[in-house]
């Protein structure tokens, strides 16, 4: 087998990367070597997603004291290059007037005292409510004894906040976010990190979906992408997020394909089926149907960081 290739931009797509794992690879080849002569033991022992610590324990005829190998330095934790894909689900609710309550292991949803679909607690991810939707407090307690958060949303997709028990044992996390949150060279890296993705994310977009993406604006989102990771402080930094924002969206109905694009010989009437006219971003309240549908995608976007988090 080679070595794993060094921070590679390939391997977030490549198919084997689930079978590569090389950053994992390269943090285990920084252990040091065992000595031939001892009987060894090799235990492992994952503390969360981007940190893994080695522990080589001598058997029991030998002196040999117990090897620790540290998990990697700020900067260099272990990526996670395959996202994870849980076999449960979410269960969205947005009628109004819909009640859910609890049924042994089964979650129950009615309408006028009509039940309308049951839904095992084991095949649920999280449950997301939206507008005047009820919750029973069995239901409620059922769900944070097994760690299944609810999320609750406006009618028109604001995400209020959300609910869930006490299993979770991050309280070590919670110190060290909100501790880097505090540090201001700490909290820069992350927003000048999370700026350069955003940025580059929105180029390759353009890319991708724009029917002729203008040459100028894939520069100055190049640029800008990377003059972000040198920005001097945050608000440097939201000024240049901003200034690509506003060349994202400049080009972003072009990114919109219209019945028109899909059949061009089409009639005039099946022509015009389907037109989504976008001129600029606006929200609080959103003025169209596509600021509508981006807003609501944020919010959306917003309750899973929370949930990650």
């Amino acid at each position: 087998m080679p070595p794993p290739l060094d921070d590679s931009p390939k391997c977030p797509g490549c198919s084997l990367v689930g079978i590569c794992m090389p950053d994992e690879s390269r943090l285990l080849a920084q252990a040091p070597p065992p000595d031939p002569g001892v009987q060894l033991t090799l235990d492992f022992d994952i503390i969360d997603d981007t940190q893994a610590a080695a522990r080589i324990n001598a058997g029991p005829f030998s002196t040999v004291p117990e090897i620790r190998v540290a998990p990697p330095r700020a900067g260099e934790d272990v990526r996670r290059l395959v996202a994870s894909n849980p076999e449960t689900r979410a269960l969205y609710l947005k009628t109004p007037g819909h009640y859910v309550s609890k049924k042994d292991n089964t979650l129950v949803v009615k309408e006028k005292k009509t039940a309308v679909g049951e839904f095992r607690f084991h095949d649920l991810h999280h449950l997301a409510l939206f507008g005047p939707v009820q919750l029973s407090t069995a239901a409620v307690q059922a769900l944070c004894e097994r760690d299944i958060p609810i999320t609750y949303f406006s009618m028109g997709g604001w995400f209020y906040g959300m609910t869930r028990g006490h299993s979770l044992t991050n309280v070590f996390t919670r110190i060290e976010q909100f501790a880097t949150a505090a540090d201001p060279e700490r909290s820069l890296r992350f927003a000048r990190l999370f700026a350069h993705g955003k940025i580059r994310n929105q180029r390759t977009l353009l890319m991708r979906n724009h029917l002729s993406p203008p040459k100028e604006t894939l520069r100055a989102l190049k640029y800008l992408s990377n003059a972000v990771l040198h920005a001097p402080g945050p608000a440097q930094a939201l000024g240049i997020e901003e200034a690509a924002a506003g060349l994202y969206f400049e080009h972003f109905a072009s990114m919109l394909k219209s019945a028109r694009d899909k059949k061009p010989d089409a009639p005039t009437d099946e022509q015009q089926t389907f037109s989504l006219d976008f001129r600029e971003r606006n929200r609080r309240p959103p003025r169209d149907p596509v600021n509508a549908l981006l807003s609501l995608l944020y919010s959306l976007l917003a309750k899973d960081c929370v949930l990650a988090a």
